[in-house]
């Protein structure tokens, strides 16, 4: 899909005009689709990201539009987008607020955090993804940048367009 690359190159040349002068915001509409991702860091090998957002208003304007549709797409995505952040899996719909939350495989580092990637989906047509780490002893929950290798980031953005991209452009 030539949309998940023009927008891999294009949020790379935004990194790179953004040097010494991060964080930035970077908006980019493909369609009906605008994504946005929130970039902590960059150099040439990796990317740092803080969330990334995907609004996709066709998806919520539809009269197709019910729980069960958001269901498949969330299966659509863990599959599709899940791999690249640690396997997400749908954990939760909540059907009094139309969402659904897809986490990760949980991991642990050294000090006994423990860190995973979630994902929200709702009705209207937003994706948001983000890190989280959760401190046990403080029960605190904090938003934890992500960092990605170049190759990475553009397999990560083109399954993003894939799923995200709805109706296809």
């Amino acid at each position: 899909m030539r949309q998940g690359k023009r927008l891999y190159e294009t949020l790379n040349t935004a990194a790179r005009q953004h040097v010494d002068k991060h964080p930035f915001i970077f908006t980019h509409c493909i369609g009906g689709t605008e994504f946005t991702f929130d970039v902590s860091d960059s150099d040439k090998f990796t990317t740092v990201l803080r969330q990334v957002t995907i609004r996709n208003k066709a998806f919520g304007e539809t009269e197709a539009a019910s729980m069960e549709l958001l269901g498949q797409l969330a299966e659509r995505f863990a599959a599709k987008v899940g791999p690249s952040l640690h396997n997400l899996k749908v954990v939760e719909a909540d059907n009094v607020n139309c969402k659904i939350l897809l986490k990760s495989t949980k991991s642990t580092d050294d000090r006994g955090r423990v860190s995973s990637y979630e994902a929200v989906l709702t009705l209207q047509g937003e994706i948001d993804i983000a890190r989280f780490r959760t401190d046990r002893d403080a029960k605190q929950r904090e938003l934890v940048p992500f960092a990605m290798t170049r190759e990475a980031l553009q397999v990560f953005i083109q399954n993003l367009c894939e799923v995200a991209c709805w109706p296809a452009p």
